[in-house]
């Protein structure tokens, strides 16, 4: 299973929170935006991957990329 957060629309508060779960967890996060995304220190799990495009690259690319069991923020 594999957590796939859109950082371009997911508010900064719910990112807090699934960085911590991820951690938590171990759950492999991916963040998916159409910017650069810092990732915090010392967060293991978290993966961030830049996509170009339109506001909606990030939602096409999570689609495109997740398998089922995957969970979609």
């Amino acid at each position: 299973m594999k957590l796939w957060i859109d950082a371009d629309a997911a508010p900064q508060a719910v990112k807090e929170i699934c960085f911590r779960t991820s951690e938590r967890l171990k759950l492999e996060t991916v963040l998916v935006a159409n910017h650069r995304v810092m990732i915090p220190a010392g967060y293991v799990h978290l993966n961030a991957i830049r996509v170009d495009g339109s506001r909606v690259a990030a939602d096409r690319y999570i689609a495109e990329h997740a398998e089922s069991g995957d969970v979609a923020v």
